[in-house]
């Protein structure tokens, strides 16, 4: 399944089928809060998660009647390239790469299959390259869990957003750098 965002920006866009059909709508309320509503049915939507991003305390989501700090939600798996662990409400597990090109979730059974990766946006360059909307491809056998994914992906898609402009920063400074991760 593949969902189309309507803007470049993940907290502040429409998720959208092929078809145009509007599945999600994710809104930035203020600086820090992503709200996070889910299509119900004759094009209503319901609030199903809210993300209140913080700087100097943890990240807070709030979902199924429950308030929980992002270190709570996440595990930390490694120390190079860490894998940010999960569990779903299918009761497994699964990890969000967010170092490279692209954001990726895996699951996190030593499979190394890809379920979900991010496509940016790629602008048209006159008659000869074809731009592209941003876009999350999704293994079908993810779609009962595609609440989680959203979720997680818009807090995961800010946190890389940060750790590359963090070493982009570093890169043009005299002393060494990096940073940032998925522990907001």
């Amino acid at each position: 399944m593949r969902l189309i965002l309507s803007s470049q920006n993940p907290r502040d866009s429409y998720y959208s089928t092929d078809a145009g059909q509007v599945i999600y709508k994710v809104n930035k309320s203020g600086s820090s809060v992503t709200i996070l509503r889910k299509a119900v049915k004759n094009d209503h939507f319901a609030l199903y998660a809210e993300v209140e991003f913080h700087t100097f305390r943890s990240t807070r989501f709030r979902f199924q009647n429950r308030d929980v700090s992002v270190d709570d939600h996440f595990r930390k798996e490694g120390w190079f390239n860490p894998r940010w662990v999960f569990r779903a409400a299918d009761n497994r597990e699964y990890h969000w790469k967010l170092d490279g090109k692209y954001l990726e979730m895996f699951r996190n059974d030593g499979s190394k299959k890809e379920m979900v990766k991010y496509k940016e946006h790629k602008s048209s360059f006159g008659p000869f390259i074809t731009g592209r909307p941003a876009s999350l491809e999704v293994d079908n056998s993810c779609i009962p869990i595609l609440d989680d994914i959203i979720m997680t992906y818009v807090y995961c898609q800010k946190q890389r957003k940060k750790r590359q402009a963090s070493r982009s920063g570093a890169a043009g400074a005299s002393g060494p750098g990096g940073g940032g991760g998925c522990s907001g």
